[in-house]
Parts: structure tokens; C-alpha cells; sequence
């Protein structure tokens, strides 16, 4: 039984095994999508009553197309002709191209992340000096084995106490 067959038969659409009911619905290019329907209450501005629409017909259509019009990958939109899906996809190039260039423009400017790197272990060596002249051991850099939860080293004054 092929696609078409099955379908007519009903069983072609999934989601009809319980759950909440799906509802088919059509893009411009004719794709299907089976889909919770989006209920959104209104109100009619008019004559003040309150009413309920579908908030998927934003976005997709109710019935099939009679015109399909061809879908494009570059902007995720349809276009009328499949010229102007090249035009965007030339267009889509071009985009690419610009930020390619501008991608390798801020490569190139790992230099001056280099040289601030150089700067910053220029100023941890200073930093160790200062603090080894002031006599104070840097807390990172504990001998293996202490931790300064567990004061009572030997040799230390508290551990002879």
C-alpha cells in the first residue's frame, strides 16, 4: 500500500492512538505537518465578543497549496520563483564571504591576545617576587601533602604543643 492509499485509509496519520488531537496543516511548498492545534482566544474589536482562533495558521496554511512556491534553504522562507530562491542563495554567498574576511581579520589579531598574555606572566613573575621578598608563601602554591584545614604540621609550633 503505498503513502497516498494509507492516508485515505486512515493510516497514514500518526497521533490518533490517544493524546491530544493533531491536526494537519501545509506549507507553502506543499510539505505536510501534523501538529497540535494553537487555540488563542480573541476578542473581536468591533463587536466586543470573545471567539478563539488557531494560532498555527500564522504560520501555516489550512489547505494545500494550488500554487506551491519553491521553499529556500538560505533564509528559511519561500520564494514566488526559483530565481529568486538563487538570487538568495548568491546573496546568502556573498553574506558569507563578508564574514568569512572579517572572521581572519580577528585572527589576525591574536597577536595582541599574545602579547597580553606575555604582559599577564610578566606580571604573576613580579607578583612572586613582591610576595617572596614580604617572606608570605602564595596559598596556591602549598608544598604537596598540607592543606591549610590541617594546621599541625610537623616541626610547625602548633604540632609541639
Amino acid at each position: 500500500m503505498d503513502k497516498k492509499q494509507a492516508a485515505k485509509a486512515g493510516y497514514g496519520i500518526t497521533g490518533d492512538i490517544g493524546g491530544l488531537k493533531k491536526r494537519k496543516y501545509w506549507t507553502p511548498d506543499g510539505r505536510e505537518i501534523l501538529q497540535v492545534p494553537q487555540i488563542i482566544e480573541t476578542v473581536n474589536t468591533k463587536t466586543k465578543e470573545p471567539g478563539e482562533r488557531d494560532g498555527n495558521l500564522d504560520r501555516w496554511l489550512g489547505s494545500p497549496p494550488e500554487n506551491p512556491v519553491p521553499y529556500c534553504p538560505h533564509c528559511d522562507k519561500w520564494h514566488d520563483t526559483e530565481e529568486l530562491v538563487e538570487e538568495c542563495r548568491e546573496r546568502a554567498e556573498v553574506r558569507t564571504r563578508k564574514f568569512d574576511k572579517r572572521a581572519k581579520r580577528d585572527l589576525a589579531k591574536d597577536g595582541e591576545i599574545g602579547e597580553l598574555k606575555e604582559q599577564m606572566a610578566e606580571m604573576q613573575s613580579m607578583m612572586k617576587q613582591i610576595l617572596e621578598g614580604i617572606n608570605v608563601r602564595p596559598i596556591l602554591q602549598q608544598p604537596s601533602g598540607t592543606s591549610q584545614e590541617n594546621p599541625e604540621e610537623p616541626g610547625s609550633p602548633e604540632a609541639s604543643v
